[in-house]
């Protein structure tokens, strides 16, 4: 394969200083020994020697760029637009690892079937984490990106609002499933997602805004109780 556009999935890691986590996430990919699978590494020009790094590897299948962005939707949009028109696309983080992904045949039998998304299942960092595409996306993100691929051709353009901060992906993810995109859950797709990611912090605001803008004022005023109890409980958790 001498250009990712060709690829049948596509695994896209933004970045931007990662040290050595980097290193993981790709050779958890090139282990896999899929030709159909590209890898493309957005960096947000680290200042850390992951350039130099990215220089020195001799990996298959991977390409990568090093460029400043304006946060991490506008990085993910850009390994969006460098993806092929017809590939799935996965979002995987520097301390995230694939650990299994769709055989060719099964991506095969789920374009034939129209499924535009499949999702699997990931482990965050101990704690299993089942994924489901339902209404309960109106309240919570119920599907992690370590372990969702998205066919492009459901959404060409560049999909993510870089209004958001944390929350981009879910915002996404709420707007397939009101567009009534065809899904299909395999349990042969399985990432492992390093603890503490960026939505771990759960900004209150964007938070309010994403699910008023979806689902009104009501449901909002519900998920901001929600998220602010779980706030406390682990507050009360580390000091006990």
């Amino acid at each position: 394969m001498d250009d990712p556009r060709s690829a049948a999935l596509t695994v896209v890691t933004v970045c931007r200083n990662p040290g050595d986590l980097l290193a993981g996430a790709i050779d958890s990919v090139a282990a896999l020994g899929r030709d159909d699978v590209a890898h493309i590494v957005i960096d947000g020009a680290s200042t850390d020697g992951t350039v130099d790094a990215l220089r020195a590897m001799s990996r298959p299948r991977l390409w990568w760029r090093s460029e400043s962005d304006r946060g991490v939707y506008d990085a993910m949009n850009k390994g969006w637009a460098w993806a092929g028109e017809d590939t799935y696309v996965l979002y995987l983080g520097a301390d995230d690892r694939v650990l299994s992904l769709p055989t060719p045949q099964e991506l095969t039998c789920a374009k034939a079937g129209g499924a535009a998304l499949i999702y699997g299942d990931a482990v965050i960092g101990d704690t299993p984490f089942p994924s489901r595409f339902t209404a309960e996306l109106l309240t919570g993100n119920t599907l992690h990106h370590q372990a969702l691929l998205v066919q492009k051709a459901v959404h060409p353009a560049p999909p993510f609002d870089t209004r958001y901060r944390v929350f981009g992906d879910w915002d996404f993810n709420v707007r397939l499933w009101k567009q009534g995109v065809k899904a299909v859950h395999l349990p042969s797709l399985r990432s492992y997602a390093g603890p503490g990611g960026i939505s771990s912090s759960r900004p209150l605001g964007e938070a309010f805004e994403l699910v008023r803008g979806h689902a009104g004022r009501w449901t909002a005023s519900i998920v901001w109780v929600r998220i602010v109890k779980r706030k406390l409980m682990a507050r009360l958790a580390r000091r006990a």
